[in-house]
């Protein structure tokens, strides 16, 4: 499964709930985070790109655990 497939099986309101556990110092704020995720289901993947891309963040973790519920 490429990333782009990772997030586009999770949408922001399943992702919510991590969120507010996850850092719940910035909820005020939330629209920030559903404006960033948007901006990233929105991206494209570059076919022709061959170098290493590492993706590392304890959100992705969640989003892992979204997609195999």
């Amino acid at each position: 499964m490429t990333l782009k497939e990772l997030v586009m099986k999770v949408d922001f309101d399943s992702l919510l709930p991590y969120l507010e556990k996850w850092d719940n110092r910035h909820l005020d704020n939330i629209y920030a985070f559903r404006e960033a995720y948007d901006i990233l289901r929105g991206m494209e993947p570059d076919r022709d790109y061959r170098g290493k891309a590492t993706v590392t963040t304890s959100i992705l973790s969640f989003i892992v655990s979204l997609v195999r519920r």
